[in-house]
């Protein structure tokens, strides 16, 4: 037995590793994207380019995550959940509710943008000038919903490979889709941009959600509303955590300083979080919906925080010091 529980171990620290090192060089090369994305819009942009992507993203990220009721983080657990039974078709079935929430919500987060658009131009830009730009945000919030979903699905299956090609070709997919909207429109483009960008990385999660061949099962609307449900329950709470945050203080100092002091505000921000955050984004694609499917064990619960705790203090511990040694090389790099 002891034995056995050993071999159990390593193979969860086997498992555990693979997929930080996975997912580890998927945020890499998103994170590379993402410096060349933002050194694009400050030699383009200018700070005030980027301070508005910034607002317009953060409002954006606002709307879905309540209009959406956080099903983009609980539909994970639900689809690990009904993955860790065994029955496919319970899996379809919860992919089916899931997806017919999201697309409600989709639509109800679009036609909030567009109520609030007025209000959203006045309160963030203290102007009228970005009504238009708001409306037409409508449909990144809805497509925002889409991806969600279909990341969800490929993250709480565990398709591990799918997923992590979903990320990389997507980021990619956006980036250039960006690009000329950048380039021959700047200010103006920023929209456009985030529109394409919200297109292509949908449309690529479609297609891998594909590849994973979720099998078709029937279900009524009242069934996929009790279904669903359950994960609306969970996800609301976490709709109004981090989100309400952000654009609580990306507002702030744009009143009381201004777009340029938003722009410098997201580039701190990009590397405080984003690069130290590499190790635990890399974990959580595997590590949640592992736990989710153990929710019932409390012993396997247990083992499992663990592992991931250690390999989380091995991995961050260099990583910290060098971004403590280097900060300021990385700040004239970067920005």
């Amino acid at each position: 037995m002891g034995i056995e529980s050993r071999t159990v171990e390593k193979e969860g620290y086997k498992t555990a590793f693979k997929a930080t090192a996975l997912f580890g060089g998927v945020q890499v090369v998103i994170i590379l994207i993402q410096i060349l994305k933002a050194k694009v819009v400050a030699l383009w942009l200018g700070a005030s380019g980027l301070g508005i992507m910034s607002l317009f993203n953060a409002a954006t990220s606002l709307i879905f995550s309540i209009s959406n009721l956080g099903l983009q983080e609980s539909a994970v657990r639900d689809i690990a959940y009904a993955k860790g039974s065994g029955d496919e078709n319970r899996v379809a079935g919860t992919i089916k509710a899931i997806n017919r929430w999201v697309i409600a919500t989709g639509f109800l987060g679009a036609v909030v943008t567009i109520a609030l658009s007025p209000w959203l131009s006045e309160w963030i830009f203290e102007s009228d000038a970005y009504v238009t730009a708001f409306i037409l945000l409508s449909c990144v919030v809805f497509l925002m919903g889409i991806y969600s979903a279909n990341y969800a699905t490929l993250q709480g299956t565990r398709n591990l490979k799918l997923m992590a090609q979903a990320n990389v070709f997507g980021a990619i997919s956006g980036f250039l889709c960006s690009l000329p909207m950048f380039y021959f429109f700047r200010d103006e483009g920023i929209v456009w941009a985030l529109i394409l960008t919200a297109l292509s990385t949908t449309a690529v999660s479609l297609f891998y959600v594909k590849k994973a061949y979720i099998p078709k099962v029937d279900q009524t609307f009242a069934e996929s509303y009790r279904i669903g449900l359950k994960a609306v329950r969970l996800g609301i709470m976490l709709a109004l955590s981090v989100t309400l945050v952000q654009f609580a203080i990306k507002t702030f100092i744009v009143r009381m300083g201004g777009l340029n002091d938003v722009g410098l505000y997201e580039a701190g921000w990009a590397l405080n979080t984003t690069y130290l955050g590499l190790v635990f984004t890399a974990m959580a694609k595997d590590y949640y919906p592992r736990l989710s499917q153990i929710a019932g064990d409390n012993a396997q619960v247990k083992v499992m925080m663990n592992q991931q705790t250690e390999i989380a203090l091995v991995l961050l511990a260099p990583l910290i010091i060098i971004m403590i040694v280097f900060m300021s090389f990385f700040i004239r790099l970067l920005y």
